[in-house]
């Protein structure tokens, strides 16, 4: 993964994760094992995906079989920090086995890694990658009728700057008048905006210290 490609799949987490969660939930899950009171539905017979239910996973894990994982008692993922993420994320995540928690608090992610940005992910990046994918599909494209922003002409950073608050402009008439919005186009927007103004940054700096 290159240095724009980190920088396009950072921009999306921060959109799609929106809080850690993991004190919250952890006293939760102990508050239903050792009472009868269960808060927001925060119970582990509530996780899905707690458990390994295919093989390959399995055998990914250096079991024989999933039966052999099962009977060793090894198949429940073990989870290491819970996070607050977008409805959608929470879909994408449940689709591809990762223990989630439709609560009444939000929805919940139980991430089965910990120690790196959320973005170094595989199953984040096998989510982006999709999304990024579906979205070059044409007539499977759910957004193919969607609002979508060109990116701007303008080379200078004001320019761009410009051209992206006018086309935020255009999201806020695309909603009222309840059309779909392709934010995708922004992100990349916005992200060409930190680029650049980072470049002129190190220019500048390198410019004062050759003076």
């Amino acid at each position: 993964m290159n240095n724009d490609q980190y920088i396009q799949i950072d921009a999306f987490v921060h959109r799609e994760v929106l809080m850690r969660a993991s004190q919250l939930i952890e006293d939760l899950l102990k508050a239903s094992m050792n009472g009868d009171k269960v808060f927001g539905g925060v119970e582990l017979d509530n996780i899905e995906n707690l458990y390994i239910t295919d093989e390959t996973t399995a055998k990914d894990y250096g079991y024989a079989s999933l039966e052999a994982m099962q009977e060793a008692g090894e198949d429940r993922q073990e989870i290491f920090e819970w996070w607050f993420v977008s409805q959608w994320l929470y879909e994408q995540l449940r689709e591809a086995d990762e223990p989630v928690i439709d609560s009444e608090y939000g929805y919940l992610w139980g991430r089965t890694c910990s120690g790196q940005a959320i973005s170094l992910d595989g199953v984040i990046e096998r989510i982006y990658a999709k999304m990024m994918s579906g979205q070059r599909k044409g007539d499977d494209n759910p957004l193919k009728n969607a609002v979508r922003f060109p990116k701007p002409k303008s080379k200078t950073l004001q320019g761009k700057i410009a051209a992206y608050n006018r086309n935020w402009k255009k999201v806020e008439a695309a909603v009222k008048s309840g059309q779909t919005i392709c934010l995708t186009d922004l992100m990349s927007q916005a992200e060409d905006i930190h680029l650049t103004n980072r470049a002129n940054t190190a220019g500048a700096a390198n410019s004062k210290g050759g003076d």
